[in-house]
This record gives structure tokens, sequence and C-alpha cells, in this order.
């Protein structure tokens, strides 16, 4: 990250200067940078098959104890569904999809991200992916799914001011009698290992 801030800093410097070539070399080093750190392309052609593919990041969040607890749960519980909010880039989507051959359902509410994992999910025809709310995505569930399926739901929407986890908290364990929650991070105010972000 000092290449990037050292970058921005002489893009900085360089603004106020007349030389074109500084600007120009300036931005095609970011953009490298960029390309490394977001494995998109950043052109016209976003989303031209394996461009997108994340290869540094691990389901849930790379949290790999997290991960051992969704695979010990899935060994207790027959799930009939599971269902995801916050799909970003898809990659714990593709985890629960490989690890499940039962419909898994993901919502992604920022168009770009939701374009994003669409790509990266194309082969998975187990997963059905909504661009909307997620608490519109469990308001659906809700009319097409049984009160007595065993559910798991991994609750990862909060990019807004408008944070949805209370809501779809009480939608779920309101309408569903065996459903499964775990989520994904959250702030407890006494407790580092707890912090929201």
């Amino acid at each position: 990250m000092n290449d990037f801030r050292m970058l921005i800093e002489g893009w900085k410097l360089s603004r106020f200067s007349n030389s074109k070539n500084k600007i120009e070399l300036i931005k095609r080093e970011l953009s490298n940078i960029m390309k490394n750190i977001f494995p998109i392309h950043f052109g016209k052609n976003y989303f031209k098959k394996n461009e997108l593919e994340i290869k540094s990041r691990l389901p849930f969040n790379s949290q790999l104890f997290r991960t051992k607890i969704f695979d010990n749960i899935l060994k207790l519980i027959n799930f009939d569904f599971m269902a995801e909010t916050g799909t970003y880039f898809g990659t714990t989507t593709q985890y629960l999809a490989k690890s499940f051959n039962k419909e898994v359902y993901t919502s992604e509410i920022n168009t770009f991200y939701f374009n994003v994992g669409k790509n990266n999910l194309e082969s998975f025809k187990n997963v059905r992916m909504f661009n909307s709310d997620s608490r519109k995505m469990i308001l659906n569930l809700i009319k097409t799914k049984k009160k007595t399926d065993f559910c798991f739901f991994y609750l990862d929407a909060h990019w807004f001011k408008d944070l949805p986890l209370v809501e779809e908290i009480q939608l779920i364990f309101n309408y569903f009698e065996n459903a499964v929650i775990m989520i994904d991070d959250f702030k407890v105010e006494d407790d580092l290992g707890y912090n929201w972000g």
C-alpha cells in the first residue's frame, strides 16, 4: 500500500505541473496497482470470462474457523435451502453451492457487484441471484418456502448506513421454524475480536 500512497501523492503534485507524460505514467501505474488489488479488468470489457475469478479470497471472508463451523453444521443438518445476503464477488456463494446440492439464494443490492457475482457464479446451476435489498429476498423466500423448511442463512449485507441485520433476523425467525443463522461480522463493544467491517 506504500506504493499506492506514493502514487497518490505523486498525482497530487503532478496535477499542478504541465507535464502530461507524468500524469499519464501515474495513471497507468495506479491502474496496474488497482488491477492487483481488485482482480477486475478496468476497461470496456469488465466481465470477460476468467478475469473476475477471485483467487486470493476464501469463503466466509477468509475466516477459516467460520468455514469449519459451517462444514460441521452442514454435516449435522440436512437443509432444504441456503441463503446469503451480500453476494459481493460470490466467493462464499460458490462455497455454499459446491458444498450443498440444493438451491442457494443470494442477494446483492449493488448492481456492479451483482454483475461481478453473476459472472463468477454462472456455472452453478443451483444458485439463484437477486439484485435487491436483502430483506426483499428474504420476503420472497417467505412467500415461496415452507415454515418448516430447514434453512441456513449467512448474513453479510452491511455496506450502507441502513444496516439490515436486525430486520433480516426478525424476518427469518418470525417465519422459519428451523432456521440457522450465521452472521458475518458484528461489533461487540468490549471485545476487539468482534469488530464490524
